[in-house]
């Protein structure tokens, strides 16, 4: 969205998650929504690179269980750079807690995704865009998850909105002794035009 003659960029992940109950004879802890993280960055007009800084904000919508119990705040930062069919750029942030139940623990939690694209025409793209998190409250050796992998995806029309959906495999390289080997992501994205807004384009 337009603003302050930049950009005005948000990003927000509404997790769905299944947690396993291995001491349970149907192995399901819990299944569902778990803590929503948005971000909301502030992109200067610029040739070239892009940049963008801004809030990063995390709401405690997955209860006892799949949530965290406290909210959370920190900083976000976002650089891209585009030549000819590449995108490549970086995004990190750390969100540190702020507020909530005082029975649950305070975090602080960083996360780094560089994203690599490639496009092929007709809409359709290489990407790689693995998330790497890191907690920093957890004990040496078991601090990081870091993935390695890639996907593919195509922007589709939504009526009179383009529609950017695909789908990743990763293998986690580093992770915690008790956690996932690998992961899928499959994401759905609505692009606004920045027409909508005022912005003739």
């Amino acid at each position: 969205m337009p603003l302050a003659g930049g950009r005005l960029i948000t990003r927000t992940i509404i997790p769905i998650v299944w947690l396993p109950d291995f001491s349970s004879e149907t192995g399901s802890l819990s299944s569902g929504l778990s803590d929503i993280v948005f971000t909301a960055f502030y992109v200067p007009p610029s040739s070239g690179l892009m940049w963008g800084v801004g809030p990063v904000i995390q709401f405690p919508t997955g209860g006892d269980v799949r949530g965290s119990g406290k909210w959370g705040m920190g900083p976000s930062a976002v650089v891209l750079a585009q030549q000819g069919p590449w995108t490549l750029g970086l995004l990190a942030n750390n969100v540190w807690s702020v507020g909530g139940d005082e029975d649950r623990d305070d975090y602080s939690k960083g996360l780094i995704q560089y994203f690599i694209v490639y496009q092929l025409g007709g809409g359709w793209y290489l990407n790689s865009a693995p998330v790497v998190n890191v907690d920093w409250k957890a004990e040496d050796g078991q601090k990081w998850i870091v993935p390695f992998g890639g996907g593919a995806g195509k922007v589709l029309s939504l009526g009179r909105l383009p529609l950017n959906v695909q789908a990743n495999y990763f293998y986690n390289v580093v992770k915690p002794d008790f956690g996932p080997d690998w992961q899928i992501r499959v994401q759905a994205q609505v692009l606004l035009p920045t027409a909508l807004f005022g912005g003739g384009g």
